[in-house]
């Protein structure tokens, strides 16, 4: 029987990653690299006895221009990323992400001060981590019990969170500490151009 709809034959796998990934496309996203991310320690799957257990997962990179903040010296590797997956019986989320892969991906694709978005933001490990990496962080969830718990875990931390009324006011202008950094153009690159000097 084919649960999915999508007329494949019975335990095939569907590809849900990339059929989203070609959805952003058609959607005016350009995907400039896809990652693999190596959970190292990752659990046995029990159901996959006719085939080899699943280890990894995507990290696609997207941009909306052609310029976009992108920091080389955070990237540690290229494009598979060796992290190990945290064991946290704290965690009220069952589908936490690291905070090591979190962190990498605000410090490569944002700059200090910027804007992280996290449209399902769960237990809150993306809100966090982007706290302490000197980020401001929009979190939303259909959860009330997520929000709930989000909010508890940012201000348990110390930090003080807003309200989705106050945050809309806030965001009717554009924050002169974005406009600054996006004035200067040596906060972006060209594509094929990182890391590369012009020569004098």
């Amino acid at each position: 029987m084919d649960v999915s709809g999508w007329d494949i034959p019975k335990k095939s796998m569907i590809g849900i990653p990339w059929k989203v990934a070609f959805e952003m496309q058609q959607r005016g996203w350009t995907l400039r690299s896809s990652i693999i991310w190596n959970r190292c320690n990752a659990f046995v799957e029990p159901t996959a006895r006719d085939r080899p257990y699943r280890q990894y997962e995507f990290v696609f990179m997207f941009s909306k221009t052609r310029f976009y903040s992108f920091d080389r010296s955070k990237l540690v590797e290229e494009d598979v990323w060796n992290i190990p997956i945290e064991r946290n019986r704290r965690a009220k989320h069952n589908a936490a992400f690291p905070s090591e892969l979190v962190r990498r991906c605000i410090e490569v694709g944002s700059p200090p001060n910027g804007h992280v978005l996290d449209p399902f933001v769960g237990s809150g490990t993306t809100a966090l981590t982007a706290i302490a990496n000197h980020r401001n962080v929009v979190g939303i969830d259909m959860s009330n019990d997520y929000i709930d718990y989000g909010q508890g875990a940012i201000e348990g931390e110390g930090y003080e969170s807003s309200s989705w009324k106050d945050l809309t006011k806030r965001l009717q202008k554009p924050s002169a500490l974005w406009d600054g950094w996006a004035g200067n153009r040596q906060n972006f690159r060209k594509p094929g151009t990182a890391g590369k000097t012009k020569k004098e």
